[in-house]
């Protein structure tokens, strides 16, 4: 899950980023965004191939994007997310998958993360564990 800042905001990100192009000639917002992603996806599939000396695609779909517009969709959304290792059968608790999000939002490391804006929506870190426990 991204939060993507608005419209104004990332339009005046872009010209600043990028003077030789006008944000206004992308069709739309979500245009914009996308261009955004491509941009930061092409730069970690070209590094990582790189890196680990290999060619092609590291993605098979398109991003699909759908706007978080109410309060359960976002408490489903990030409970979704973590326990996304453990319906697959990878782990047997989200707290057990070693590349998730889960173990930022419980620590007291810095994080980019919206950590306390995520726990205080489940009430707390106990909430949030509780939440989360299977």
């Amino acid at each position: 899950m991204i939060r993507v800042k608005g419209e104004k905001e990332l339009r005046k990100f872009y010209k600043k980023k990028y003077p030789a192009k006008d944000p206004q000639s992308f069709q739309n917002f979500a245009d914009l965004i996308s261009n955004q992603f491509k941009n930061f996806l092409i730069s970690y599939a070209k590094s990582y191939n790189q890196m680990y000396d290999r060619r092609g695609s590291l993605f098979l779909d398109n991003l699909k994007r759908k706007p978080v517009t109410n309060s359960t969709y976002y408490t489903r959304l990030v409970r979704y997310i973590h326990l996304n290792p453990v319906t697959h059968g990878f782990v047997e608790q989200p707290q057990d998958w070693e590349h998730s999000s889960y173990h930022s939002l419980l620590s007291e490391q810095t994080t980019a993360l919206s950590r306390e804006e995520v726990l205080d929506w489940y009430g707390g870190r106990k909430g949030f564990i509780k939440a989360h426990t299977i």
